[in-house]
């Protein structure tokens, strides 16, 4: 007989790892405080603009396509994708302009447009990056880190030499190329992963080969339709998802699992897989002396940025921007060290404007759906005086360099920042997105997928290997179903 496994959180990690193991066999029941699934990708509707609140990059397709064959199924089957043209647009502090096209030629002419040759010298970085991206998922990213004897493998240290693994993004970028703009677009995907170019292994350069070579594409009906497709997988292969669930408490015998108490009443369990903050589930939900973890370990971590996020309708179109849209200040490391050295507010941010209104049917006609997101710290003060006045800030700055009066056109205006988090997600020190891809939190230091002294008890998500995004949990919830497929099987 297979075991039974409760999973607490319906993000994309618990999703995927509930239908992977109710494939493998096992009997798998979820459960999510909020009332809609996929964790941060919620959905917000309001007069008549729906707004994707969290992740709104589709990067990483193969990955998406990787984990839906394991099923004999296509993404196709669940939500239809629209490859993003251009990819995405670029605005620079001194007031220029740039479109990053979908085209690889379009993207070297525009590199020859930033710097002398600069389109030979992106030849040179895509061919490393894009060698960097087939090892990385050939050898690193699908395989589980315990211990030191999981990477003393020679020829796994001979590819983490060649993957740049010792030497930071901003570090490798600068023996390419000169141009600052041209390092910007090469490095401002670090803060979709939480990280600071200065402080993040130059391994993650894979990601210009996931923006430049396989492209920029947007699920039909949001990150939401991708949530639901997971979920229908998961419900197809004997999965039981119930949101509106919240878990209190995971208990324990003897070091052991037997189950979770839940606002419904006490579900018994041989296996329960958190897709909860990790920081939430160890300090909230187990017994001190079962956490594998003290205050003190997670105050030494390095945490990924929180959001301030605007949800903005307006009654008119903007016509200056695409769907994808990034502001690039000059002095990009001042953003930075506001983030991970001292905490503050940014005075003077780069930040990122979506409005998937230009794609998709998410305004009412002739209105524009516009989502803005600033990467601010973790663990800062949020209240409604701070709020306010950065969101003015934020709205005045956008309508001087987008040409276009939000004030007079906005129709709908929601702030989501720290405190919200952590209400809605339980998210620690209101994190967006986890714990940072700084050097020594990265494979083998990421978090562990089980439990150090609850044996039965298991995690998956951001916090773990391989890390942030969702193409990256669902690998950690492939690995970690695999685990325990091994150890229960």
């Amino acid at each position: 007989m297979k075991k039974n496994i409760f999973i607490i959180g319906a993000g994309f990690g618990g999703l995927s790892a509930a239908a992977l193991a109710a494939k493998k066999g096992y009997k798998v029941r979820v459960i999510d405080k909020n009332q809609q699934v996929g964790g941060r990708s919620q959905v917000l509707k309001k007069d008549g603009f729906t707004f994707d609140m969290g992740p709104s990059w589709y990067l990483m397709p193969d990955v998406f396509d990787r984990f839906f064959s394991y099923f004999g199924k296509q993404t196709g089957d669940y939500y239809k994708l629209k490859r993003i043209s251009p990819n995405y647009r670029l605005f620079f502090e001194d007031g220029g302009v740039r479109d990053v096209p979908s085209d690889i030629e379009g993207i070297y002419s525009l590199f020859d447009e930033l710097e002398n040759n600069g389109a030979e010298k992106l030849k040179k970085f895509l061919a490393v990056s894009s060698y960097q991206y087939r090892t990385a998922i050939d050898k690193f990213l699908y395989r589980k880190y315990d211990s030191l004897l999981d990477v003393m493998d020679f020829q796994l240290i001979k590819d983490g030499i060649k993957l740049n693994i010792f030497s930071s993004i901003d570090s490798f970028v600068n023996k390419y190329f000169d141009s600052v703009k041209a390092r910007q677009i090469l490095e401002y995907t670090m803060v979709f992963l939480g990280a600071s170019p200065y402080n993040t292994p130059a391994l993650y350069s894979i990601m210009s080969h996931v923006d430049f070579d396989l492209g920029v594409w947007y699920p039909e009906g949001g990150f939401n339709a991708v949530a639901k497709g997971y979920e229908s997988l998961a419900k197809e292969h004997g999965a039981n998802i119930e949101t509106g669930v919240n878990a209190l408490k995971i208990v324990t015998d003897k070091g052991r699992v037997r189950g979770v108490e839940t606002s419904r009443g006490f579900a018994e369990a041989d296996i329960v897989i958190s897709n909860a903050d990790y920081y939430f589930t160890e300090m909230n939900l187990i017994d001190r002396e079962s956490r594998s973890f003290d205050e003190n370990f997670w105050n030494r971590k390095i945490m990924g940025p929180s959001a301030f996020l605007l949800y903005i309708g307006t009654d008119k179109k903007v016509e200056t921007i695409l769907h994808h849209n990034l502001y690039l200040a000059e002095n990009w490391k001042e953003h930075f060290d506001t983030i991970f050295k001292q905490p503050s507010m940014p005075s003077n941010p780069s930040y990122y404007i979506s409005a998937t209104s230009k794609t998709d049917d998410t305004a009412p006609g002739g209105c524009e759906n516009v989502f803005v997101l600033v990467p601010i710290a973790s663990g800062i003060e949020d209240n409604e005086k701070i709020r306010a006045e950065y969101s003015d800030k934020i709205i005045k700055h956008m309508s001087k360099i987008l040409k276009f009066d939000f004030e007079s056109h906005m129709k709908v205006k929601e702030i989501f920042s720290i405190n919200d988090f952590m209400r809605e997600y339980n998210s620690y020190k209101g994190t967006a997105l986890g714990l940072s891809h700084a050097f020594m939190q990265t494979a083998l230091f990421r978090l562990p997928y089980g439990s150090k002294k609850i044996k039965g008890l298991f995690y998956t998500g951001h916090y773990t290997h391989p890390g942030i995004g969702i193409p990256m949990v669902t690998i950690s919830s492939e690995v970690l179903v695999d685990s325990i497929e091994k150890i229960y099987g």
